[in-house]
């Protein structure tokens, strides 16, 4: 509380007081009870269909994420302890973010990065278990199929969109 009171007081000193009432008032408490005031009104499911937009083409690490036997990693895994907390960062803030009224795409981007590091964890899972012996089942359809043809599509669907969107064709485009 005090650290606060601190950096209240000297934003307040810094920029006055409209600008203390902005970051409080607008930011702090009507982006939670009145979205008209403060834009950007979204549904509080947003984020479903936001947060995979934000990872793309990386969905099978991020779907890897929703099966129970990712977080019930054996004890002497190095990130068996870094599996929760990553986990509890990413679900906290987006439960914060969806309980707020106001809501872009923008405000994930704290939160991409210990979710980066999760799939990263994801697919270290899978290359351990690729290592171990061939993998079977959805495993296999998902990770040595689906996830290179999403690879393979947005590698071609970005340079195409900037063509279209220039319309230039640049060969830089495609590097």
């Amino acid at each position: 509380g005090l650290v606060i009171a601190l950096c209240l007081g000297a934003f307040y000193l810094a920029e006055g007081r409209e600008a203390l009432v902005q970051l409080v008032w607008v930011n702090h408490v009507l982006r939670f009870i009145k979205p008209s005031t403060t834009g950007h009104a979204q549904p509080f499911y947003y984020y479903l269909h936001a947060l995979p937009m934000a990872v793309l083409p990386w969905l099978m690490p991020l779907l890897a994420l929703c099966r129970p036997i990712f977080w019930k990693a054996p004890r002497d895994n190095p990130s068996a302890r870094l599996r929760p907390y990553l986990g509890a960062a990413v679900l906290g803030g987006v439960l914060l973010l969806s309980a707020a009224t106001t809501k872009r795409e923008t405000y994930l981007l704290p939160l991409l990065p210990p979710l980066a590091l999760l799939m990263a964890l994801a697919m270290e899972d899978a290359l351990t278990d690729a290592a171990r012996g061939p993998i079977g089942g959805a495993d296999r359809w998902l990770w040595g199929r689906l996830q290179p043809i999403l690879l393979s599509i947005w590698g071609l669907a970005l340079p195409v969109a900037l063509i279209l969107y220039t319309r230039s064709p640049r060969p830089v485009y495609f590097s």
